[in-house]
């Protein structure tokens, strides 16, 4: 009797609705162990959210500080140099920042309706556009003609260059660096360094430490023995012009005489460019300057810093204007405190003084999160500027991810060996194979990163909320750098859970079924 023939056609592959019927099917029977991978995939989403928001959310509220800060303190720096002049290191920035912002197209750039702290006051300068018009000042105290400009140009080409030889400054060894500078600064060296002894001394230290100077010995040798002289000439001539100008506006009291046109336009004649938004903001200045004085010389009296710290519930000891300011938190405590002030002869409105208090504290918060004295510095860079410290935290959140998300999926693809061989026992193949562990993983990496996402939102807004409070949301395009954090977080999220599945799965999917089940 013949045999019947046993036809073996074509191996039918899964459709993807039927892959994904059993994915689902699958992730439910393995509840618990579906629920552990992705717990640990949306841990390591919301780690690299949390690190990647929150140094989206320094940068962007020290640049707000920075910019809210920027404009008193460049009207507190304007009011020093109208009795002194600026010191080399003064007209180096000056010359280095004008001459970058002018070549590169930005010229004066407002700070748009941001005005002082404390909120009053129009347009402020930014500080760029404060070192353009110094420049200015530079070609006005050099003789404003044509010779003046190119002496100005040229110095300003010398700063730009001696920037090069602070980064290679920077890139010595301590020790190199002690030894060749010590403690003084590089321009001072360069000074000695122009005498041809000192320069030779300078070759044979750089020659035994195996460095090499900027641009080459000859470019070195003609920066400093030619163009730093020529810049030093500059210097003592702008410095001159400068001390020239104090001399003639010397006679002026500013602190009662500031706002008044006659003697804004004496200080213009003396070579000093100041626009009418920088003279508003300079008058706020001295008027805020001189209520806190009037009350510092308020609370000198025994009598009534005893009766203030009786109103504030503080020592008569501890009594200071600083601390009486930071204790004002509302307009009754204004009005006690006024009263108290006016009965001993001082006629402080209560209106001013919580104004004055407000200020006062809005400045303490922009200073505790930029660092004293450093808004003008930050506020010339850019709002996308990532530092060193910032990369290496977002590298170290980016490899805590991917160790994460792949030792999870690593997991989850070989605990099923035995799975896998019994479906190519009953004829899977190897693309079925690997379509169902990529589709799984997708699933997992969406859910996960979707909550690694909003748990680490939750969290870095709770966070950056108490320890910045209001400041945080008046920060502008905070939510826009929010949305660009998750929305990054997520797609790494998912890639690295597709990706981390794909070589498990790839692996398995190439073992022999009897090999498949003999693994433990």
């Amino acid at each position: 009797m013949t045999r019947p023939l046993i036809e073996i056609g074509e191996q039918k592959r899964l459709g993807f609705f039927r892959c994904v019927q059993m994915v689902m099917i699958s992730m439910r029977y393995r509840a618990l162990r579906s629920l552990v991978t992705l717990a640990t995939l949306a841990l390591a989403v919301a780690f690299l959210m949390i690190s990647g928001a929150d140094n989206m959310i320094t940068m962007r509220v020290r640049v707000h500080a920075s910019t809210q800060l920027a404009p008193q303190q460049l009207a507190q720096r304007q009011l020093v140099r109208f009795v002194k002049p600026d010191d080399i290191n003064d007209v180096l920035r000056s010359l280095q920042v004008g001459q970058i912002g002018q070549v590169g197209g930005v010229g004066v750039e407002a700070v748009g309706g941001v005005g002082s702290v404390g909120g009053g006051g129009g347009g402020a300068w930014s500080p760029r556009s404060s070192h353009t018009q110094v420049l200015d000042e530079y070609r006005a105290w050099l003789g404003g003609d044509i010779a003046a400009e190119q002496q100005v140009s040229l110095a300003a080409d010398i700063a730009v260059q001696l920037q090069a030889w602070e980064t290679w400054a920077d890139r010595l060894s301590p020790a190199a660096r002690a030894a060749l500078l010590s403690d003084a600064s590089l321009v001072s060296r360069m000074d000695q360094w122009s005498d041809s002894m000192q320069w030779e001394r300078l070759i044979d230290r750089l020659d035994q430490w195996g460095f090499k100077l900027p641009d080459g010995e000859a470019s070195a040798k003609h920066f400093i023995t030619e163009d730093w002289p020529k810049f030093r000439e500059t210097f003592v001539a702008i410095n001159t012009g400068h001390a020239r100008a104090i001399a003639a506006i010397s006679d002026i009291d500013l602190a009662e005489n500031s706002a008044n046109p006659d003697v804004q336009k004496n200080i213009a004649a003396a070579g000093f460019v100041i626009s009418q938004d920088q003279w508003t903001q300079i008058n706020e200045l001295l008027h805020w300057s001189a209520v806190r004085r009037q009350i510092n010389e308020a609370l000198r009296d025994t009598v009534l810093r005893a009766r203030v710290g009786q109103v504030l519930g503080m020592k008569s000891k501890e009594v200071g204007l600083e601390r009486v300011l930071g204790e004002i938190d509302g307009a009754n405590i204004g009005e006690v405190l006024a009263n108290t002030l006016a009965e001993s002869g001082f006629s402080i409105d209560a209106q001013t003084i919580v104004a004055l208090a407000e200020r006062y504290q809005r400045e303490a918060v922009l200073l505790s999160v930029l660092g004293e004295g450093q808004a003008i510095e930050i506020g010339e860079a850019s709002n996308n500027k990532i530092t060193l410290r910032m990369k290496l935290l977002l590298g170290l959140s980016l490899l805590v991810c991917v160790v994460g998300v792949s030792n999870a999926m690593l997991m989850a693809v070989t605990d099923r060996f035995r799975e896998i061989a019994t479906m190519k026992c009953i004829g899977a193949l190897d693309g079925s194979i690997m379509g169902l562990f990529v589709i799984e993983s997708t699933c997992l990496g969406v859910l996960a990163s979707v909550s690694g996402v909003l748990v680490g939102l939750v969290l870095v807004v709770i966070r950056s909320t108490i320890g910045l409070g209001a400041l945080l949301w008046e920060t502008p395009g905070l939510a826009s750098g929010l949305l660009l954090a998750a929305g990054l977080s997520a797609l790494a999220g998912l890639l690295l859970a597709v990706l981390a599945a794909v070589g498990p799965a790839w692996m398995a999917a190439r073992l022999a079924p009897m090999e498949a089940m003999r693994v433990s």
